[in-house]
């Protein structure tokens, strides 16, 4: 049965970039340079979404993307064609529910995804179960309360997110939860308190 929150991706893909594209410019485009620049040998990011990490990717690395809207993932492949990109494979796929097998991927990673994740920590259990021995899982993720101007055009579109993609754009990954079930090998401010660079062992 399609969910809710899948019905709706597939739904506002074509208006996606522009709704968060504020955001995007001021910030998250450097963050997601920086995280692709940690990744290495076999790749798998989980939540692809409209392809925004695209750009970013390594051009000699295997780099398979995931997410569970077809629409999104259509998005993602035609930017990966528009770059001549030959080394990245797209799939439709729940998170919580990856069909690699256990120690597959040299990096695992994540851009924020998990507000619009019923179960995120079942997600990420998922995303060290595929990550070999000694690999990385890394989520940048909100973790925090943001400042005065990001909570204003939060609260702007808050509405909108919950009700066509039962997303909380105000739902934060538990820390507390996170370290109590996982090997946190490291933990970076990325802005503030507001998002955070985390990175699990892939030991399991």
């Amino acid at each position: 049965m399609v969910s809710k929150t899948e019905r709706g991706y597939d739904l506002v893909a074509p208006i996606y970039e522009f709704a968060e594209s504020p955001f995007e410019v001021l910030y998250f485009r450097d963050m997601r340079e920086d995280i692709l620049d940690m990744v290495s040998g076999r790749v798998l990011e989980v939540g692809v979404g409209t392809g925004r990490n695209v750009p970013f990717y390594p051009l000699d690395l295997e780099i398979v993307a995931i997410d569970f809207s077809e629409n999104m993932i259509k998005r993602a492949r035609r930017k990966a064609v528009s770059r001549g990109l030959s080394n990245v494979s797209f799939f439709k796929m729940d998170a919580r529910n990856l069909v690699f097998q256990d120690d597959f991927f040299d990096t695992v990673f994540s851009t924020f995804v998990f507000c619009a994740c019923s179960d995120p920590l079942s997600a990420i259990e998922e995303m060290v179960r595929v990550c070999k021995p000694g690999g990385r899982v890394l989520l940048l993720e909100h973790t925090g309360p943001g400042g005065s101007i990001g909570n204003l055009f939060i609260s702007s579109i808050n509405p909108f997110m919950r009700f066509f993609l039962d997303e909380d754009l105000k739902k934060r990954l538990d820390l507390e939860s996170l370290e109590k079930g996982f090997n946190v090998v490291k933990k970076r401010d990325v802005l503030g308190d507001y998002i955070k660079l985390i990175e699990l062992s892939g030991n399991h």
